[in-house]
């Protein structure tokens, strides 16, 4: 229910934020500039040596926001009932990939289905660590690779932080750049 509310309170915010900045775009004056190879650009500040014409914007089309439904709270059955996941695993590192010399940053990607249920984070692990905190997504960086050989693997947790998917480990090998003597 607490992240409902977030959830709820972000989509207020973030749109009050879209209407402040769209009303502050409308007062802005808006001009056509030519260049001398007839290139049209339009901007709010033309540079003083280039002609410019002012250019009139129709109105704003605006709208008054919208207050969402806040989601009721799941009852205990719909919880136990999640539907469980059929298949958990990382597709990118694939196995034994080797990362070039000079990429120091990985992107690893983790597969589910069915997709990540609400309430539900993932875990990723690099070397047996856990890397940051538990996350909403599927998708990480791993940053600053040193050279070697790595693995990482993915848990699937629920709000109580029990297990509900465990990906395989995956392997893959880090080159780095060695100079000669």
């Amino acid at each position: 229910m607490a992240g409902s509310r977030i959830h709820a309170l972000l989509v207020i915010v973030a749109a009050g934020l879209a209407l402040g900045m769209s009303t502050a775009s409308a007062a802005t004056e808006v001009y056509r500039v030519v260049d001398s190879e007839g290139r049209v650009t339009y901007t709010d500040s033309p540079a003083p040596d280039t002609p410019s014409e002012p250019v009139e914007l129709p109105p704003l089309n605006t709208r008054e926001p919208v207050e969402l439904p806040v989601e009721a709270e799941p009852l205990e059955s719909e919880e136990s009932a999640a539907v469980p996941y059929t298949r958990s695993r990382i597709v990118q590192p694939k196995q034994d990939q080797t990362i070039p010399p000079g990429q120091l940053d990985l992107v690893v990607q983790l597969e589910l289905e069915p997709r990540l249920q609400t309430g539900h984070l993932v875990k990723l692990f690099h070397n047996g660590k856990l890397v940051g905190d538990p996350l909403s997504a599927t998708s990480f960086v791993l940053t600053d690779l040193i050279r070697g050989q790595h693995q990482v693997w993915a848990e699937v947790v629920d709000a109580q932080g029990k297990r509900r998917a465990k990906s395989d480990p995956v392997t893959f090998h880090v080159k780095r750049y060695r100079p000669r003597k």
